[in-house]
């Protein structure tokens, strides 16, 4: 099968056609105008590649799967190496259609601040395609080394017009880096409206929004790497004791001596981002708890005496005395501590801040096209009125009863982590005490079991926000546990799914409901 030649029209065909000219009987136009222009010129160049990597890569191995009777790449491969690109791609088409439209008709209407305004929410939707690069990228390294028809179809897309022999990786990798370049974009642009401008209020609201997504990239990814940290620290630990958690990230972790009743007993504390854990070390290098502190209810302080020149106290519902090795330790302990009480405060003040999609992503696009179809050209007794469409486009279910889905968009919108991931799983019955295996996938937020990869049909689902992630004792194994109590037990196939499917389960159980 042919790879599909992408052939985009010619840079000045393309601005005759879509950008209003900028020498208009000698009229100087203002800064922000160019600045204008220079977006929608990058947004086409990184539009390309969305194209290439969906249409041209994802598509060519799509078509040898339909046409043969073997497949190069299964489906959860697939979901592995291209995450959610075909997500991404959609929202920039309709983004790129949105920016094309307002500079055809600048001279009408010279703003683009309200056009980005309405798309910068879905940027969120970059932190699933951020979280699971580096894993894309291991598994497509190794799916072309394992298969010559990948590699071939490799080969021949690097080999089109489009890609000008750069590598395929390149092109997958452009993602990552879009969302800082619209922040640069976006800054200049509103460094050069006018300060009674129309557009400014839109414009430093989509910066603010856009920013908040790349922040949001930098934390999942930076999230992801800490939980991966804390369940290694979980293995540590004997005994029925739950390290794992939504949300927990690991800070510190160091030896000190815990005063109980003028006992000095060797401690080692670790602290995380909601906890503090004291423990003991046992013979063998594991550790045991001997209690715990909650963060944000404690508070530090210095109580150097001549007994104790190095002793600070942690108060909780009750008086904890340490001694740190020396001076510089127990400074060290006393900033490390203020600092996490600190952030644990900020972090509840910061989801009162973030801005969500106000419709799913297959929601908006539909609005559009009722509205666009509103403005063709059409007979007068067939015309839809723009009251008509709008009555439609407002009518439009988003909450959908649970199906097998392709795009974690059409879900409901919890639009927080996007995190979706897929696979077999055991779980365990709690009546017969035997282990079936099913396939399970998680998306919108919800995890939905299926007796096969192909059926269409789900034969159950559950809601992950607000349940508990954590590792049981059998050995690959982790229990879900639900708000209401109910439990069950899940062993993955290998060591890297059973972390896989804990960081994306943690992850969409933190969710925050912001209605």
């Amino acid at each position: 099968e042919d790879i599909p030649v992408i052939s985009p029209p010619s840079r000045s065909e393309s601005m005759r056609s879509s950008i209003a000219s900028d020498d208009i009987a000698g009229v100087k136009r203002p800064k922000c105008f160019y600045v204008a222009r220079e977006i929608l010129t990058s947004e086409r160049t990184y539009f390309k590649g969305l194209l290439l990597v969906e249409k041209a890569f994802h598509g060519a191995i799509k078509t040898y799967n339909l046409s043969n009777k073997t497949q190069i790449l299964s489906e959860p491969v697939m979901r592995v190496i291209f995450s959610n690109i075909g997500e991404l791609y959609e929202m920039h088409k309709g983004l790129m259609i949105d920016l094309e439209k307002r500079l055809r008709s600048w001279d009408e209407t010279p703003r683009l601040g309200d056009v980005l305004r309405e798309w910068a929410p879905y940027f969120r939707m970059y932190s699933t395609y951020s979280i699971a690069f580096e894993s894309a990228q291991t598994t497509l390294a190794q799916w072309v080394k394992k298969s010559p028809e990948l590699a071939d179809i490799v080969k021949r897309v690097e080999s089109t017009p489009p890609c000008k022999s750069m590598a395929i990786t390149s092109f997958m990798l452009t993602p990552i880096q879009r969302i800082p370049r619209y922040r640069l974009l976006l800054q200049d642009y509103v460094k050069h409206l006018e300060p009674d401008s129309s557009d400014l209020a839109d414009a430093e609201e989509a910066l603010e929004i856009v920013s908040q997504a790349a922040a949001h990239m930098d934390e999942q990814c930076k999230k992801l790497d800490n939980f991966q940290r804390v369940i290694q620290i979980q293995q540590t630990f004997i005994g029925k004791e739950t390290i794992v958690s939504p949300g927990r990230e690991f800070i510190a972790k160091g030896p000190i001596t815990y005063i109980n009743d003028k006992q000095k007993i060797s401690s080692v504390l670790h602290l995380f981002s909601d906890i503090l854990i004291v423990a003991r070390s046992t013979r063998h290098g594991l550790y045991r708890v001997q209690f715990k502190i909650n963060v944000p209810q404690m508070k530090v302080q210095d109580r150097k005496t001549e007994v104790l020149p190095n002793g600070f106290s942690i108060t909780d519902q009750k008086l904890y005395v340490f001694e740190a090795k020396g001076a510089e330790e127990k400074e060290k302990w006393l900033e490390v501590l203020e600092e996490a009480i600190k952030r644990s405060t900020e972090e509840q003040a910061q989801h009162m801040n973030v801005v969500f999609p106000t419709n799913t992503l297959s929601t908006l696009l539909r609005k559009k096209k009722l509205r666009a179809q509103a403005e063709l050209e059409v007979p007068a007794e067939a015309k839809v009125s723009s009251t008509e469409v709008a009555r439609q486009s407002d009518e439009i279910d988003t909450t959908m009863a649970p199906r097998r889905l392709s795009f974690i968009c059409d879900t409901e919108a919890g639009l927080d982590a996007f995190c979706q991931t897929s696979g077999y799983l055991k779980q365990k019955s709690r009546i017969y005490e035997l282990w079936r295996r099913k396939w399970y996938e998680v998306s919108g937020l919800q995890l939905f079991s299926f007796g096969h990869h192909d059926d269409k049909d789900p034969v159950g689902f559950q809601p992950l926000r607000g349940c508990k992630v954590s590792l049981a004792r059998v050995p690959l194994c982790f229990e879900l546990s639900t708000a209401g109590g109910m439990s069950c037990v899940m062993q993955a196939d290998s060591e890297h799914d059973l972390k896989r499917w804990m960081t994306v389960l943690t992850l969409a159980s933190e969710v925050v409901d912001t209605v």
